[in-house]
């Protein structure tokens, strides 16, 4: 800027000379140099003004004894960029706060900050907390956002006259609605879950677009890792799934819990579409022995239990016979030697570890062998025989437990259909 210049005279217009001057700044942002403290012989005196680089108004005055003037600047800033600085890419569930707020920059030409502007802000499918906001000396504004009511796109915009920017944002559709008491063995329904066994998960939003059962399998071939939009993993490992169906309002996922998870709690996430739940502290034990069961005609429930003779299964109508052998199919015996492995079949000879025990009629009964059952995936069964010296009678209580660790674990407690 060129020199502000002031002349210094008595009440006749007469100049006064040698008169001490003081230039100061008194509103605003700026520097004076080259200042002429001294009236000349003219009484004239002089400073020039560098203005700072925040827009608006600066008064300058000077000033000697009791004669005061002054000047007014204005500061104009030429616009540069309104950016986004950061807090886009941030995703919410409907009616969530965003987590991290949403901070826009305004500056100049230059890249200097500019304070004290105005910006207003308007959103789509998102609630802000202002509708303006003015720069701080940063040149910053920040705001929080909340999620609208829509899964998908939102967009907040930030303008000052013709500059704007956007922050994009993503409202993202809720997870099923389960906890870690949601996961149960898969055939005793006792809440917790053993490695390569059958695990069945329960909640609203696991299956809301099926109607019945939907079956990983037709009987042959792997699992799918994903089926009717369902996902599961375990400890960070993708989880077979069997069967996902939603009966009268009951909504579940049937799975095999993979081989290679520790017993221990652990961490699951159960994907359904877009969604997703994190689970922290799901109980998966070494072993959870558990006997798959069927409604009989009867309305009771039965153990499956087949015999080793002809094939044929135990039903109120084909009763087990004392002295035969027969195989009861279960799920969570734990470890095999060698080991099964992930959505892969059993084959013979993956022995069970630990020692496994039937009751039948609150009595227990000899145990020839346990293993993972060859071509099923999460199954294994049980070779028993009845004693000859067994009670005959109709609906028997069955029961099957596992010794592990100094510990005996029992399982469900379904019925036999009886011993003749």
């Amino acid at each position: 800027l060129n020199a502000l210049s002031a002349t210094l005279t008595d009440n006749c217009g007469n100049p006064i000379v040698n008169a001490p001057i003081t230039w100061k700044v008194t509103a605003g942002n700026a520097t004076l140099s080259n200042i002429v403290s001294t009236s000349n012989s003219l009484g004239g005196t002089s400073a020039r003004v560098t203005l700072g680089q925040t827009p608006g108004t600066v008064t300058v005055q000077v000033s000697s004894g009791a004669a005061v003037a002054t000047f007014t600047l204005t500061t104009q800033a030429v616009i540069g960029a309104l950016t986004l600085s950061s807090g886009g890419g941030q995703t919410a569930f409907p009616g969530d706060s965003y987590t991290n707020p949403l901070i826009f920059v305004l500056t100049d030409t230059q890249g200097r900050a500019l304070s004290s502007f105005p910006i207003t802000l308007t959103s789509v499918n998102a609630t802000l907390s202002a509708t303006s906001a003015t720069t701080d000396s940063q040149g910053r504004i920040s705001i929080t956002a909340q999620a609208g009511t829509t899964t998908g796109a939102a967009t907040v915009t930030a303008t000052y006259l013709t500059f704007s920017a956007n922050a994009s944002l993503t409202v993202i559709p809720r997870g099923p609605s389960v906890t870690n008491q949601s996961f149960y063995n898969g055939a005793s329904f006792q809440v917790g879950l053993s490695p390569c066994s059958i695990g069945t998960v329960f909640g609203n939003g696991l299956a809301p677009n099926v109607q019945g059962t939907v079956n990983g399998s037709q009987g042959f071939g792997p699992l799918p890792y994903t089926l009717a939009n369902v996902s599961i993993s375990i400890a960070g490992v993708a989880t077979p799934i069997v069967s996902v169906s939603n009966s009268n309002g009951q909504q579940q996922v049937s799975f095999q819990t993979p081989c290679e998870v520790r017993p221990g709690p652990s961490t699951v996430v159960v994907n359904v579409g877009a969604g997703s739940t994190t689970v922290q502290n799901v109980a998966v034990n070494a072993a959870q022995p558990g006997i798959f069961t069927y409604l009989g005609p009867n309305g009771k429930v039965y153990g499956v239990v087949q015999s080793a003779a002809d094939g044929s299964y135990v039903t109120p109508t084909n009763l087990a016979r004392r002295g035969g052998t027969y195989f009861m199919y279960v799920t969570g015996l734990g470890a095999t030697t060698p080991q099964p492995q992930t959505n892969a079949a059993g084959v013979a000879g993956q022995n069970v570890a630990n020692t496994v025990l039937v009751g039948i009629n609150n009595a227990g009964v000899p145990v020839i062998g346990a293993q993972y059952a060859p071509g099923l995936v999460g199954v294994y069964y049980i070779v028993f025989t009845i004693p000859q010296t067994s009670q005959p009678g109709l609906d028997q209580s069955l029961v099957v437990a596992e010794q592990i660790n100094g510990q005996t674990i029992f399982g469900n407690n379904p019925l036999l259909p009886g011993v003749q």
